[in-house]
């Protein structure tokens, strides 16, 4: 069912009409709760400094608790009909409790001037402070949730309404959500890119800084992708859609920025169950102060103070903030679980390519022999090679392209099907392939031009062998390269004391363990299947918390297998579906970063948590000595939960 501008079984990627209506029901309870907590606020205002003092014969201030306090009996009513003992009976309790002290036990605030004496010795002032602190934390709850479908929403409108669409010669401005894949765009200097595709024409200067984080604009050219989302800061090009609507990279990521809203982490179920155990524990003890001192003013302190709500924001404040944290820094974590898993990892599996390789072939070295250059090498070879499809012709013809080199058009070509190319350049006889073609053509290979074959071959690497002439004039070595920050992120990993890597491909012996020396990585297993690597996996877990980093289709069923998976940015669809975290950039240090940041997080949680309850223990305890009374017991209750709010806001900016 497609939404209001899109017709049945369409999809424009924009928020659909359950998501919609979510946001409506949020948006509506912000205002209804706005409006309680503002007349709340208003209606006790006016009662303490007497501008007000009585509204339709009833005390204003009397009103105001009735009002503020109306949903919070309604939803302890309702957990008491479930057999449940929740915060909210508790701070109900507390308020009927603070109605019933008499103002002659309130506090003494003369020294704090007339007005602010009259407020706090109002016999209204503990259940009141009670009612509009604990209305503001939930305002600002909702607040909260509200500004994340807020951002959702701002995410959305990063992708333009309208584009371009070439049709023939003539350019068609046209609504986003009408864009198919294969349509051509046309995508000027400062407009925004609507929807994913490759450049077919023309070239530009990308800021990807939304959606990867990085702040340097990426210049991009025939053949290469872009992101919707993203802004094309300087240039101009023609693109090819690829992926429309709920497809694109930008929709991913709200889905993402949604699904995090919906994960409850097993450290806050850990939270509710000390919450379960920590009411009836208050109720029993403020039962036995009241025995033991027969003080209505004590015990009263004690439930107030008692207010657990420190305890429940311990978690959820961390977690939004830890989730936040990451995402400015493009690692996007797709919920608290998730978070807290990845706190214990330690042991992290590679896949190979594509993940700490580039996934593609580049050349690495060019060896010469009788006196030809490495340019002429691979003029000869790339002139050659440029009417073959191969890959590693690809690879051949971007090293010419770095060089600059400019080639010819070769008189005659002829591919010989696994072993390589024949042409001729300039009229002279070129072969570029492997040993069994030059022996075919019947060209020697010299004792100097077989032991540089030997080396490159015990290195991993794909050789191309050149003959010029009928004679082997140099040797091309093809491999898929490291990225470059590969070995940082692995000795990152060693750094956070990581106990165990290891690498996991589908390669040959040779190549996987070429790439294991060059990381320092000794756990190496190569000529894997998918399900060899969830085996592999699943015995890892008997010992470790395992994270799987991966990028492929074929890591999907490992990653989904693992403790804590992991997907690059530039991975499959299946495999960043499949993914706990998303790295939106390639950048393996992400993984440690990521790692660092949940552990973090599930320190601050747990700190919170130690606090809150250490903080309740020292209040019960003044409480029930008389040091506190009821407005005293409301305000150190309130400022540790303060105290907790700042705490996980300090995550924001962890690095």
């Amino acid at each position: 069912m497609g939404c209001s501008t899109c017709g049945p079984g369409e999809s424009c990627g924009a928020p659909s009409a359950k998501t919609d209506k979510l946001g409506e029901e949020q948006r509506m309870r912000k205002y209804r709760q706005y409006a309680i907590y503002c007349t709340v606020l208003l209606l006790f205002t006016l009662r303490w400094f007497h501008v007000l003092d009585s509204l339709f014969g009833v005390d204003t201030a009397l009103l105001a608790i009735f009002i503020g306090s109306a949903q919070i009996y309604g939803r302890a009513l309702d957990a008491l009909l479930k057999k449940q003992l929740t915060t909210d009976v508790l701070i109900g309790i507390a308020i009927i409790a603070a109605l019933a002290v008499p103002t002659a036990h309130s506090v003494d605030a003369s020294w704090l001037g007339a007005d602010l004496n009259r407020l706090f010795s109002s016999r209204f002032f503990p259940a009141g402070s009670v009612i509009v602190l604990m209305l503001g934390i939930e305002t600002l709850e909702i607040f909260t949730l509200v500004k994340m479908k807020s951002a959702v929403d701002e995410l959305m409108a990063l992708a333009p309404k309208k584009a371009r669409v070439k049709r023939g010669y003539v350019e068609e401005e046209v609504a986003v959500e009408t864009i198919k894949p294969g349509d051509i765009l046309v995508v000027k200097s400062g407009e925004g890119i609507p929807v994913d595709g490759s450049i077919t024409k023309g070239s530009g200067s990308i800021n990807e800084s939304v959606i990867t984080g990085e702040g340097i604009p990426l210049e991009k050219g025939i053949g290469e992708s872009v992101m919707s989302g993203t802004i094309c800061e300087l240039g101009a090009f023609e693109m090819k859609a690829t992926k429309v609507g709920e497809d694109t990279t930008l929709a991913r990521v709200v889905r993402m920025v949604q699904d995090a809203q919906l994960n409850k982490p097993q450290v806050q179920k850990y939270a509710d169950k000390i919450a379960g155990v920590f009411i009836p524990a208050v109720l029993v003890f403020a039962t036995l102060v009241y025995l033991v001192t027969g003080d209505p003013v004590k015990t009263a302190a004690v439930l107030l103070v008692a207010c657990p709500c420190a305890l429940s924001m311990a978690t959820p404040a961390a977690v939004i903030a830890g989730i936040g944290n990451g995402a400015r820094k493009g690692i996007m974590i797709k919920g608290g679980a998730h978070l807290e898993a990845a706190s214990e990892v330690d042991c992290v599996v590679f896949d190979k390519t594509g993940t700490l390789t580039f996934g593609k072939p580049s050349v690495t070295d060019v060896s010469t022999f009788d006196g030809i250059g490495a340019e002429k090498l691979l003029f000869y070879a790339a002139s050659a090679e440029r009417l073959s499809e191969h890959p590693l012709s690809t690879s051949i013809m971007n090293e010419v392209k770095k060089h600059k080199i400019t080639l010819c058009e070769p008189s005659s070509f002829k591919v010989f099907p696994g072993k390589g190319v024949f042409a001729k350049v300039k009229g002279k006889e070129v072969l570029v392939g492997n040993s069994r073609l030059l022996s075919d053509n019947k060209v020697k290979i010299s004792a100097k031009a077989q032991t540089e074959i030997v080396k490159r071959g015990q290195e991993g690497k794909t050789l191309l062998i050149v003959a010029v002439g009928g004679k082997v004039a140099g040797v091309i070595a093809v491999a898929d390269v490291l990225k470059e920050n590969s070995r940082e992120g692995v000795e990152n990993l060693r750094k956070l004391g990581i106990k165990k890597i290891v690498l996991l491909s589908g390669d040959h012996r040779t190549v996987s363990e070429s790439v294991g020396k060059q990381l320092g990585i000794e756990d190496v297993r190569s000529e894997l299947l998918p399900q060899d690597k969830v085996r592999i996996i699943e015995e890892l877990k008997k010992e470790y918390k395992v994270a799987m980093v991966g990028d492929g289709i074929n890591d999907a069923p490992a990653l989904s297998a693992a403790n804590v998976s992991i997907a690059m940015g530039s991975g499959t669809d299946v495999s960043i579906g499949a993914a706990d975290i998303v790295l939106k950039t390639n950048d393996i240090g992400k993984v440690a970063e990521a790692i660092r940041l949940s552990r973090q997080t599930l320190r601050t949680i747990k700190g919170n948590i130690m606090f809150s309850m250490a903080y309740n223990v020292l209040g019960f305890a003044l409480a029930a000595t008389g040091l506190f009374v009821p407005a005293l017991a409301v305000v150190f209750q309130e400022a540790g939960c303060f105290s907790v709010m700042l705490n996980s806001a300090l995550l924001i900016r962890f690095k």
